[in-house]
């Protein structure tokens, strides 16, 4: 019962926040956007997603199988997808579905919280470091402009 009143108290949440941003923004001018690209840059974009989120779930799985733990790519993407979709439905977009990932990886395949946060936890660093030396190479460029 308590998962069933989380999922629509989310799903709630997540409604009324994209009402609000479609009433501010305007439904034409979303649609204008959305339809300003071209074709070919509309599968560019959807196979970097598709590559993005590979990657993504590739080293978790690495990570994890580093920590003794053997989940196949799989459902681990799958637990990966779920957690990323309840992410968007926090205040913080790329922070709030590590607690259902963790709870799923024990669910599922019976690995230790312990474990399946900690994996969670270095993923999460990683991908900070990435951005963070993104950002950085990205001012010293501009910079150096």
């Amino acid at each position: 019962m308590l998962k069933f009143l989380l999922t629509v108290s989310l799903f709630v949440v997540g409604f009324i926040i994209s009402w609000s941003v479609i009433s501010v923004v305007g439904i034409a001018e979303i649609g204008k956007l959305l339809f300003s690209f071209s074709p070919w840059g509309v599968m560019f974009l959807i196979v970097l997603t598709f590559t993005s989120q590979l990657i993504g779930f590739l080293k978790w799985a690495y990570i994890l199988r580093v920590m003794g733990v053997k989940v196949a790519l799989w459902p681990l993407s799958k637990i990966g997808l779920v957690g990323y979709g309840v992410s968007y439905f926090t205040p913080i977009a790329y922070f709030g579905g590590e607690y259902f990932e963790g709870s799923m990886l024990k669910e599922k395949h019976g690995v230790s919280w312990r474990k399946g946060i900690s994996s969670i936890v270095i993923d999460k660093l990683s991908d900070a470091v990435v951005w963070a030396s993104t950002i950085f190479a990205a001012i010293i460029i501009l910079i150096i402009k």
